[in-house]
């Protein structure tokens, strides 16, 4: 999906062809970029540990 929209294809045309939610493209997105480290937040793994953590207590 984030090669697709990379390639230049309108993001809600591949929403809209694999069935999913605009929003959810860019969320994906954004994910992509704080994991990339271009953007601040929690990286993939990190929130993996968090949401773990939360889990256990």
């Amino acid at each position: 999906m984030l090669d697709l929209v990379a390639s230049g294809r309108k993001m809600s045309q591949v929403a809209f062809d694999l069935e999913i939610r605009a929003q959810t493209i860019y969320s994906w997105l954004r994910q992509d970029r704080i994991d990339r480290g271009l953007e601040p937040g929690l990286t993939t793994p990190e929130r993996a540990e968090h949401r773990a953590a939360k889990r256990s207590t």
